[in-house]
């Protein structure tokens, strides 16, 4: 994906890619203020068995007729002042329902099934990227087009993949709250999604070109990312399902490896981002060099605080990661506004950084309070 990034950014000027990846950036805000929490929430209860199968029904079709609503509305709206913006709905739907579907096979612990569906939603959209741009069309609309159907096509396999017993039940006339309970997954993933704002916000202050500037590299991190972040997925039902502290630290450094592989990537990245940055995007994109150096320092921090995060939630502490999340976030987009309008992309890449180190000093504190906590309550 990071490839496709590249060649869309290639073909089009910075003003221009500025506005497609800031319409993008919406789109997976969007779903994720529809999740709100409701998937790590789920997966947690269906590893411990503590939420019913029609209940689970219910609330999925809610959430995803809600999705579908928002994301009409938002390109219904939207389309009449600015065209492009509108496709944020279309990722919006696109990015929710496949995340959804994903649930019952996390909670099943079908972590290399869900590898393969990652892969897969990854493989369709660079396949559809190509044979859009071969055809003629333009990058700007092939990125977009490409992005929502590699979604789309892994919600669908994922869920023809489970199993029947345990299948989703769409088409049923019940509905009910999707979001009852998650109150606190609901304010972690309320954080989350603000923080994609990042690049709207830095648009607004600084113009399109600086937006296309940071949004032309702030993809490159994600397959560094993306370790730490499947990581952290695959080990969450095993660390809710643990009978202790120590029998969930356990589970989680026998595959310690792969967030250190992250790490080392993003390092290498920093070594190499001039080079890599003039040899791939173009001297047009020149600026983009130290931005990617920051965002990649960042990223080392992002590979921690993702399995942190995570275990703190599995282990029914979600409150404090929420706590530290909205903090955190809420300090960075005040920092992409004061450094966005003087420094502009790499502002906004320093603002992220800052946003990386606060919430790993603010989880390592947590995990030491819920340790003293756990082993309290053990002991009682």
């Amino acid at each position: 994906m990071a490839g496709v990034y590249i060649l869309a950014a290639r073909e089009t000027a910075p003003a221009d890619f500025g506005v497609v990846v800031t319409s993008v950036a919406i789109g997976t805000a969007g779903a994720g203020l529809l999740d709100l929490g409701t998937n790590a929430f789920w997966m947690r209860e269906l590893s411990r068995n503590a939420i019913a199968p029609s209940d689970l029904d219910a609330r999925v079709r809610t959430k995803l007729a809600v999705g579908a609503l928002a994301a009409a509305s938002w390109g219904i709206t939207v389309a009449w002042f600015q065209p492009t913006l509108s496709i944020a709905g279309a990722i919006l739907f696109a990015v929710a329902a496949s995340q959804t579907m994903l649930v019952p096979l996390r909670a099943k612990k079908r972590g290399g099934t869900v590898a393969l569906l990652l892969v897969l939603e990854k493989l369709v959209a660079v396949a559809v990227f190509a044979l859009l741009t071969l055809s003629g069309a333009s990058t700007q609309l092939s990125l977009w087009i490409s992005l929502a159907l590699g979604s789309i096509s892994m919600a669908v396999v994922a869920y023809s993949i489970q199993p029947r017993h345990s299948r989703l039940r769409l088409t049923g006339r019940g509905f009910a709250n999707p979001w009852r309970g998650t109150r606190h997954y609901g304010l972690s993933s309320l954080a989350l999604s603000a923080q994609q704002f990042d690049l709207p916000i830095l648009g607004g202050v600084a113009g399109a070109t600086a937006a296309g500037i940071y949004g032309g590299v702030n993809r490159w991190t994600q397959p560094m990312g993306l370790l730490a972040s499947a990581f952290s997925s695959a080990a969450a039902p095993f660390i809710a399902g643990a009978t202790d502290w120590k029998s969930a630290r356990q589970h989680v450094m026998k595959a310690a490896w792969v967030p250190a592989l992250g790490i080392a990537a993003c390092c290498a990245v920093i070594l190499v981002a001039p080079k890599v940055v003039e040899m791939l995007l173009g001297q047009e994109y020149a600026g983009s060099a130290p931005v990617l150096r920051w965002l990649a320092a960042g990223t080392v921090l992002t590979t921690l605080n993702q399995p942190l995060a995570s275990f703190l939630q599995s282990r029914a502490h979600e409150e404090m990661v929420a706590y530290v999340l909205v903090g955190s976030v809420a300090v960075q987009l005040c920092l992409v506004v004061a450094l966005g309008s003087t420094m502009g992309a790499e502002g906004a890449a320093i603002a992220y950084c800052v946003l990386q180190l606060a919430v790993f000093a603010s989880l390592a504190i947590c995990m030491r309070a819920a340790y003293r906590r756990e082993n309290g309550r053990a002991r009682e």
